[in-house]
């Protein structure tokens, strides 16, 4: 179930950006961007959330993750959106913006989704330490009492 749910995060996040910077600038259908963003969705779900992220960190996943979407982009906008001019700049703006939400993504997926096997990340409880110390007049007393037997 958490998968799903951060499927459909990332889906959202992915959406909005395409939907924003095509949608506005290419002007394309709302069909073919919805194809597009789920293609985008589900490769960077997969290769980059489900395998990368736990291998290789949050930083060096964000900066593949941005090379990522731009050449996924730039590859499909031919197969989705027909007669575009210039999709570099859509697709580099596209890219940046998604890459800019990846880290907060990143710790998302890292604390709700992978489960991980680490000694660290099994949960104990903490149990409180009790000594018997004597107080200071109890010590006192008992150095008394010592002083007057010998």
């Amino acid at each position: 179930m958490e998968y799903m749910k951060a499927f459909a995060i990332k889906f959202a996040i992915v959406s909005v950006v395409i939907y924003s910077i095509f949608g506005v600038f290419l002007n394309a259908s709302m069909g073919n961007l919805f194809w597009l963003s789920l293609l985008i969705t589900g490769a960077l779900f997969v290769i980059s959330d489900l395998l990368l992220l736990p291998r290789i960190g949050t930083v060096w996943t964000t900066i593949l993750d941005f090379g990522f979407i731009y050449l996924l982009l730039y590859l499909s906008v031919g197969l989705f959106i027909q007669e575009t001019p210039a999709p570099i700049l859509a697709s580099l703006a596209s890219a940046y913006f998604i890459a800019c939400s990846e880290p907060l993504f990143h710790a998302y997926v890292q604390e709700r989704v992978l489960e991980t096997t680490t000694e660290d990340s099994i949960p104990f409880e903490l149990q409180t330490e009790f000594a018997e110390d004597d107080s200071m007049d109890t010590i006192l007393d008992q150095d008394k009492h010592s002083k007057h037997t010998d």
